[in-house]
């Protein structure tokens, strides 16, 4: 006899977040009730994926990447649980450990009675995020804001439509050169942005 325990509910905001991970076709209607197992498998969906955005997108010290690594093979961990709870708890733990790694490192405060002043948050003793920019990522996003989320209302060039189509045919995907027009254009937007 299937109970309830053997589901767990899904809201529909997280149907759009596996939709926008692993795309609309495949996530279509998952919302409501699921079941555990598929809950599970999703889970372990979700962590090999995290993993391989590591792999490729982390640049880091050996150490810190195999820390990363280690701390995401959960498939043993997430498979023992039957309970529900236990598997989120279990998930929560681990997604909280590995940002604060991605941030730097783990903090150490188990014997601080206060450590809430920033001075117990700034967590680059081992590393530190730095975000760098190529100027074709530079134009990606300007392109991204003003395209896709519509931030911003540009005159674009009247042969054009889009900033994208600007970009691709007037600069022939040349980022040095849109990013010189777009800054002399749109100074204000170019700051706001960068």
């Amino acid at each position: 006899m299937v109970s309830k325990d053997d589901y767990i509910k899904i809201p529909l905001s997280f149907e759009h977040t596996m939709s926008y991970l692993f795309g609309e076709k495949n996530y279509n209607g998952y919302v409501g009730w699921v079941k555990k197992t598929q809950w599970k498998k999703d889970l372990l969906k979700i962590i090999k994926y995290i993993k391989k955005a590591i792999e490729i997108n982390i640049e880091s010290d050996q150490y810190h990447k195999n820390k990363l690594r280690n701390l995401l093979d959960l498939e043993k961990r997430i498979k023992k649980h039957e309970d529900i709870n236990d598997i989120n708890i279990e998930i929560i733990e681990i997604f909280t450990i590995v940002i604060f790694e991605l941030i730097g490192h783990f903090p150490e405060h188990l014997h601080w009675e206060h450590p809430y002043r920033d001075n117990f948050w700034k967590l680059d003793v081992f590393r530190k995020i730095n975000y760098l920019q190529t100027d074709l990522q530079k134009a990606n996003l300007i392109i991204y804001i003003v395209d896709v989320m519509r931030k911003y209302k540009i005159k674009i060039p009247t042969k054009y439509y889009t900033l994208g189509e600007v970009y691709s045919f007037k600069f022939r995907k040349n980022p040095v050169m849109f990013l010189n027009w777009f800054k002399s254009e749109y100074p204000e937007f170019y700051c706001e942005i960068f």
